[in-house]
């Protein structure tokens, strides 16, 4: 179980990480930071590029 609990947001877990999907058309912020991210479509506005998910997008992530 992922522990988030969002309207829009969906998440699928696995034994080696977890899927993020945002369907909402406004960003996500996660609500932690994970070891590895990788984005479908990386934020640009952000200064490492990681830790929002932008509408309509989804991310893989890896520990905690």
């Amino acid at each position: 179980m992922s522990g988030i609990r969002e309207r829009g947001i969906e998440t699928g877990v696995f034994e080696n990480g977890m899927v993020i999907v945002n369907h909402r058309s406004t960003p996500y912020e996660l609500p932690q930071k994970y070891e590895a991210e990788h984005y479908q479509m990386p934020v640009a506005y952000t200064p490492d590029g990681r830790g929002i998910l932008p509408g309509h997008s989804a991310v893989w992530v890896t520990g905690t």
